[in-house]
């Protein structure tokens, strides 16, 4: 029966309080009527990178780059329009408690950790959306797997020091074929 079916879809997560009207409303709104596409070029161009610190969507390595296929590009571009959006959502969040941490208010104890927790899942989202477009291109150019587990800092390009990353892989591919074959008595 559909109601059996109906519950399977039903999340048993756990609900805080309630959103004030207003908000409530726009919140719902954007839900239900997705913000345009020209809109939200608006709202990602409107938040500047901050002369301080540096957060932007690494781009792939150029020796990669240039040796992937059209799909994979594809892909990969679809992947950094997501990023990118986060990116900016990060930024416009640092401005915000930013701006929240100068006023002398009551509201910033309450304000401040919920910023902080935003600032913190979209960093940790940006940084998952870049493993996957390296796990993406490295399956897609039958690269060695191990390039895309290598826990190598991001930085304005996928892979920090890409030289650096094929040779620690080389040499673990290495260690790993001679302790395979000094296990064999070979």
């Amino acid at each position: 029966d559909l109601s059996e079916i109906e519950k399977e879809y039903k999340t048993d997560e756990k609900v805080g309080p309630k959103i004030a009207g207003r908000l409530e409303t726009f919140v719902n709104t954007l839900k239900e009527n997705r913000l345009s596409d020209e809109k939200m070029k608006e709202k990602i161009e409107k938040y500047k990178q901050p002369e301080n610190f540096k957060l932007q969507v690494p781009r792939v390595n150029p020796e990669l780059w240039s040796k992937l296929d059209h799909n994979t590009k594809s892909d990969d571009f679809a992947l950094q329009k997501i990023q990118r959006a986060v990116v900016k959502t990060t930024i416009c969040a640092v401005r915000t408690c930013d701006l929240v941490r100068e006023k002398k208010s009551a509201v910033k104890k309450d304000v401040l950790p919920m910023l902080a927790d935003t600032i913190s899942m979209n960093l940790k989202t940006i940084h998952d959306i870049s493993m996957e477009r390296r796990r993406r291109i490295v399956t897609a150019s039958k690269l060695d797997k191990q390039l895309a587990s290598v826990d190598t800092p991001v930085s304005d390009l996928l892979w920090d020091d890409l030289s650096s990353v094929i040779e620690t892989v080389k040499s673990n591919s290495k260690l790993t074929q001679m302790l395979s074959n000094a296990g064999r008595g070979q």
